[in-house]
């Protein structure tokens, strides 16, 4: 197989928390990083529709302040629960909370 370079260092960050068993802690330091990222684009476009534009000779508006976002509670984890097969888990984020909460 063949990697580009800049993606060789998150792959085995990503091999190592699979074969230290810390799959769970690192997925959760990804996810949060992610969703910061996503609200941090959110606040800058929202920052670029809302100022107004040089040329007319008005004040620019300070950056709005981006909030910290706070980890999510861990779930519990049942003891020896049985394998899921891989094709019947939930794919996305809000099917794995609606399953979690059916449960």
């Amino acid at each position: 197989m063949h990697w580009a370079e800049t993606n060789v260092n998150p792959l085995l960050a990503l091999r190592n928390a699979i074969c230290n068993d810390r799959w769970d802690e690192t997925w959760t330091v990804i996810e949060h990083e992610q969703r910061r990222e996503v609200v941090l684009r959110r606040h800058g476009m929202r920052a670029q529709r809302s100022a107004p534009k040089r040329s007319e000779g008005v004040a620019v508006r300070a950056p709005l302040s981006i909030p910290v976002v706070e980890p999510l509670p861990t779930p519990a984890v049942e003891p020896e629960a049985k394998p899921v097969h891989p094709w019947r888990r939930a794919w996305s984020i809000r099917r794995q909370r609606e399953r979690a909460d059916a449960a």
